[in-house]
């Protein structure tokens, strides 16, 4: 009997049944729900801002310094290029819509006059240098360059300037008394780039090139340094503001932003430029202190959870430099909002941002249960910042995962991880101090596994007759397709001998049957087993004891 037992031990079995994924301090929205910035003017007598909306929009929408809406001055049908003369308080609006060109008092906020551009349609981008008004514009299918004095008269195709014809140009001035004109193509790549000086009757060219730094691509924004030495470029390509001599228009610097620079400024003070670029992620404004390559600031404009793009030509300085304006449009929806930053050429205080794990310590929940995060930053200005817990999966993407308010530089998250994650804590940048971030922790998720026991009665095996017994696994989450593991074990003596173990697939429903089949009776128990994987950890149920009739 003692050898028949063992044979049917060692042959015991399981058969089992068929089996079956820094921001702006503040934000202002505009009236233009899809427009384009074409033109932000600041005018320091005034103290106001003033931003334009571009063809199919008819406002200036009229901000303080804090960023806040004064006024919409509505009626300006296509609102684009703008200039602004502190001499007479008088803010020129090159309307596209309608070929005119309007006169509004930055006193009153008002429009005081305005003048038609016919036969030269379309005005777009608009300069005030040699004392005259310049625009660029459409002649039948063609660009076109048109001067004339600041009251409007005089108006006539400006001779001496060619180069310019197939798109309307970007105009913009500089140099002492804004005797200089620069004119960049806006919609050709490689551009045309020239410099003009426009202080005598008619322009003389000062300097010109085709394809400036030998790679570039379309010019969404220009700004003459503030002594006209120097001309600045934001192109798409290279992926820095290019610094242009003006005398020769050969590089004479760079300040390194990544793809895709569309906005330049520059201070009034002439010590520090601003770049801007078009970036879904991570920085896409800075500023650097003149012939420096290490910005002293950096921003993420936008909200955490709003993805948002500068839009071309969108960056000014406050006369004082306490303040750098910008517009950016919502991704999704086309709304531009205004964005004022606040310090931005004041070095920050840096900071240190740390995470731990309070519960569970180990770094492994099970499928389903909380955990908890704790962040820490310490540094000047910390303790009531903000701070984002970012949630990274098996497959590296990135989400954000939540956003506190730190109390005393601390803050705790609860976060239920469907798989494994790793978490890390970025500080967002606020006023005094800079942007950190944490090193990874890893939250590992361990399925739910439990088994159940049912007498299935007797069968046949070999000739022998036996008990069978059903198991039942359930599997959270369920991993259909995958394998888990079976361990049957009896008790004998003071202890359990393993009698059986195999593994099967699981079901659509996270569930798998299987039949243990012996012909000795007695106490034994089963445990179900999962090795584990890069998106889940090793689990095991727990014993399920039973009993062989």
């Amino acid at each position: 009997m003692s050898r028949f037992a063992l044979f049917i031990l060692a042959l015991g079995v399981l058969l089992a049944a068929p089996a079956a994924t820094a921001h702006a301090d503040t934000a202002t929205q505009l009236a233009f729900p899809n427009g384009n910035a074409v033109s932000i003017v600041v005018d320091p007598g005034g103290g106001h801002v003033f931003v334009s909306g571009g063809p199919g929009n008819s406002s200036v929408v009229v901000l303080n310094y804090a960023g806040a809406v004064v006024k919409t001055i509505t009626g300006e049908s296509g609102a684009s290029g703008m200039a602004v003369d502190t001499a007479t308080h008088t803010l020129y609006v090159a309307l596209h819509d309608a070929s005119a060109i309007s006169e509004i008092d930055t006193q009153t906020l008002a429009e005081t006059k305005r003048f038609s551009t016919a036969p030269y349609a379309d005005p777009s981008s608009l300069a005030i240098a040699g004392g005259k008004l310049w625009f660029s514009c459409f002649e039948g299918e063609t660009g076109c360059l048109v001067s004339a004095n600041l009251d409007g008269s005089d108006l006539a195709a400006a001779s001496g300037i060619s180069g310019f014809s197939t798109f309307p140009a970007l105009l913009r001035a500089g140099g002492s008394n804004d005797h200089l004109l620069a004119l960049a193509d806006r919609g050709e790549e490689p551009p045309n780039v020239a410099v003009y000086d426009v202080s005598g009757t008619t322009p003389s060219l000062v300097s010109s090139v085709h394809d400036p730094n030998g790679e570039s691509s379309l010019v969404n924004d220009m700004t003459f340094d503030s002594s006209g030495g120097n001309l600045l470029l934001a192109t798409g390509a290279p992926y820095f503001v290019q610094s242009l001599a003006t005398s020769t228009l050969l590089p004479s610097g760079e300040y390194p932003t990544g793809p895709y620079p569309s906005a330049v400024a520059v201070t009034g003070n002439g010590k520090y430029v601003a770049g801007g670029i078009e970036a879904s992620s991570g920085n896409d404004v800075f500023v650097y202190p003149v012939g420096s390559t290490t910005p002293v600031r950096t921003w993420a404009i936008g909200t955490s959870n709003t993805a948002t793009d500068l839009t071309a030509a969108s960056l000014a300085f406050s006369p004082d430099e306490s303040r750098l304006f910008a517009v950016v449009q919502n991704a999704a929806t086309g709304q531009l909002a205004f964005e004022v930053l606040s310090e931005p050429t004041v070095a920050l205080a840096p900071t240190s941002t740390t995470l731990t794990r309070m519960t569970p310590s180990s770094g492994k929940v099970g499928y389903g249960r909380r955990a908890s995060l704790k962040v820490r930053a310490t540094g000047t200005g910390t303790a009531s910042g903000k701070v984002d817990l970012y949630a990274t999966n098996g497959s590296n993407v990135k989400t954000l995962a939540a956003t506190a308010t730190l109390k005393s530089g601390v803050a705790t998250f609860s976060v239920a991880p469907k798989a494994t994650t790793t978490y890390a804590a970025q500080l967002e940048q606020g006023f005094g101090y800079v942007s950190s971030t944490s090193g990874g922790v890893t939250i590992s998720v361990a399925p739910m596994l439990s088994v159940t026991t049912h007498p299935h009665g007797k069968a046949r095996l070999h000739g022998h007759r036996v008990s069978v017994t059903l198991l039942q696994a359930k599997v959270k989450p369920v991993l259909s397709g995958e394998a888990i593991g079976f361990a049957v074990q009896r008790h004998a003596g003071h202890g359990w001998r393993t009698l059986a173990a195999n593994r099967f697939s699981i079901g659509s429903r996270g569930k798998v049957h299987a039949y243990f089949l012996t012909n000795k009776s007695g106490r034994c128990r089963v445990r179900v087993s999962y090795s584990g994987d890069s998106n889940y950890a090793a689990s095991n149920s727990p014993w399920r004891t039973f009993r062989v009739p």
